[in-house]
């Protein structure tokens, strides 16, 4: 009798235990995936910034250009025809 009774609390012990395993590999898995996903959204935002960048680069140049070039002429007021 005693027997069954220990029996009765090994498996409800086992399944506790698996229980508690399969949350923490879901747990594990989860952060697994948010360090992926902030990874990616990283790379990203890097990418955007050095492409900003870049673009902002090529106007102040641009605009430096257009200043140089048109250093000599005055603004009539009138647009060109």
């Amino acid at each position: 009798m005693y027997a069954l009774a220990g029996l009765a609390d090994l498996v409800a012990a086992l399944s506790a235990t698996r229980t508690a395993l399969a949350d923490a590999e879901v747990a594990r898995e989860r952060l697994r995936f948010a360090e992926a996903l902030t990874a990616g959204v990283g790379r990203s935002l890097t990418a955007i910034v050095a492409r900003g960048d870049t673009l902002l680069t090529g106007l102040r140049e641009t605009a430096a250009t257009d200043a140089r070039r048109n250093s000599g002429r005055r603004w009539s007021g009138r647009a060109r025809r």
